[in-house]
């Protein structure tokens, strides 16, 4: 019967092969079967012919990956590479005249290498106005800025002469800029949002605006820039800015009556009160200076409420541990031994680990709270680095000493103090070498004429901060770009002030904060400003 069997699994093995005809499969059936006489031929048929024989044994092999199922017909395989949008993926050439533009770009958005402070976007915006086939992001052109520096492709001298010939750039970009900026309506905003700004302001709103501005303009336009209340920050969403584009169109008029800087800014002061009057934002009670104080973030509220419930359970379980078993307790005993599969018998035995368990617990927590508060002062730091490093090097330089008197000087005393060195008439003797520098310098020919533009005027706001600190008229950049109707009148009247030579008092007076050093806090000596 071992023969037979053997014989039988043969015959099924050869009759599974997929290489081998059906004729040749029976006949070789038929050989086998021959010599196996105690089994019938007619039964033993029947069975190779059923569909239920054991699957034939295969090799395992390594696993492939799953077929690719598609709505299409089976073809050939897809490769592992995508081809580009044109067909055939090419490497980028890296021609010499695009390597000098790249260096144009870099030296005139770091003014020569020596403000590399957020110069990404603003070299992008550079090179694609001089190569503007060119199909780059801002990583990929640093990068290739710190290949050109390292690997040496352009010469020192080169480099030297595009440092110094940064005028060609500015030829080059400025009709690109100015084009760009005259086709922008709005600063900053995208295509997409421009189109859908107009669908969400109703005429009810229109006429809230136009209402509002008309209270704004009787009651602020006339009084003094430092009488007038805080203008607070407006939130940016779509329907702000959709309201703040409204009320553009709607000053038009108001700036074509306008008769100096002064009336212009005081009438875009009072289109800044009327967008945060009908947005609903709450103005500041006071003429405070000093901002909140910033609130804890949420994690850190989780993270302390676990410290407490930890530490309460820690002083329940030593309560437990030196005797004291009341309800009370023990309720605070069973949570915390929750989950550890403890029977109520053995809690004492285990009392001691369980109060150590909680206590490093707490330390874990304790000491994710202070990495969270090491990096917030690192970025507090950096961040007050970029717009302040003055301030920086005082705090690290911080005197705890204690100020011993506590009161200011006098503003008599300030002002005696500061005229008497800006004031006064100094009489300076004039060196040799100023002849030399006054005959080098004559053969240098005169500046030409400025003549200011609404570009200019839109290319010196666009970079600006948005909320920063605002002078004495109490106008934040948001809304000289948010308010693009009154470029032309403000380009007008600048160039009218340069012509004339003077300025407004509140472009011309700046808001000082004193900052004590040490000594006697009543000398305005030790006072800096």
């Amino acid at each position: 019967m071992t023969t037979n069997k053997a014989g039988r699994n043969k015959t099924c093995a050869r009759l599974r092969s997929p290489s081998s005809s059906s004729s040749a499969s029976w006949a070789s059936a038929s050989e086998v079967l021959e010599m196996t006489p105690d089994i019938d031929v007619l039964s033993q048929r029947d069975e190779l012919q059923s569909s239920s024989l054991p699957p034939r044994p295969v090799r395992r092999r390594e696993r492939q990956p799953p077929p690719v199922v598609g709505l299409g017909p089976a073809g050939p395989c897809a490769t592992t590479t995508v081809s580009a949008t044109g067909g055939i993926v090419r490497r980028m050439k890296w021609t010499q005249k695009m390597n000098e533009n790249v260096m144009r770009a870099y030296f005139g958005a770091t003014k020569g290498g020596t403000n590399l402070t957020a110069y990404r976007a603003q070299m992008l915006s550079l090179f694609q106005a001089l190569e503007p086939t060119a199909n780059v992001s801002s990583q990929r052109l640093s990068d290739q800025v710190r290949y050109i520096q390292r690997r040496k492709v352009l010469t020192d001298e080169a480099l030297e002469r595009l440092r110094t010939d940064l005028c060609v750039v500015q030829e080059t970009i400025t009709p690109v800029i100015a084009q760009q900026a005259v086709n922008t309506s709005i600063p900053a905003a995208d295509v997409e949002l421009e189109e859908n700004l107009d669908n969400i302001v109703s005429s009810h709103d229109e006429q809230r605006l136009r209402g509002a501005l008309e209270g704004a303009i009787l009651e602020f336009k006339s009084m003094s820039p430092s009488c007038r209340p805080r203008v607070p920050r407006l939130p940016t969403h779509k329907k702000n800015l959709a309201l703040v584009g409204a009320l553009d169109s709607i000053l038009s008029p108001y700036m074509e009556s306008s008769r100096d800087l002064v009336d212009t800014h005081s009438i875009l002061y009072c289109a800044a009160v009327a967008a945060c009057q009908v947005a609903n934002v709450k103005f500041p009670i006071g003429n405070r200076t000093t901002r909140d104080v910033a609130t804890k973030p949420a994690w850190q509220h989780r993270i302390e409420k676990r410290i407490n419930s930890a530490r309460t359970l820690i002083a329940k379980l030593i309560a437990f541990q030196g005797g004291n078993s009341r309800p009370r307790i023990m309720r605070f005993v069973v949570q915390a031994f929750s989950g550890t599969n403890i029977n109520s018998q053995d809690y004492r035995l285990w009392i001691t680990e369980r109060i150590d368990f909680f206590k490093q617990k707490v330390y874990a927590w304790a000491n994710r709270i202070r990495r969270y508060k090491k990096r917030w002062d690192r970025f507090q730091q950096n961040r007050t680095f970029q717009s302040d490093q003055k301030r920086v090097y005082r705090c690290w330089e911080n005197s705890t000493q204690g100020v011993a008197d506590g009161q200011l000087p006098s503003a008599r005393d300030m002002h005696n103090y500061w005229t008497n060195i800006w004031s006064s008439p100094v009489s300076h003797t004039e060196a040799s070498w100023f002849g030399v520098v006054d005959r080098a310098c004559e053969t240098i020919p005169a500046m030409e004429a400025i003549s200011i533009s609404p570009v200019d005027v839109l290319a010196a706001i666009r970079p600006t901060q948005n909320w920063k600190a605002p002078g004495p008229d109490g106008l934040h950049n948001f809304w000289l770009k948010w308010f693009p109707s009154s470029h032309a009148r403000l380009a007008a009247q600048f160039q009218n002030a340069l012509d004339g030579g003077s300025l407004p008092t509140f472009m011309t007076t700046g808001v000082t904060h004193l900052l004590f050093k040490s000594g006697c806090t009543t000398d305005p000596k030790i006072i800096d400003p």
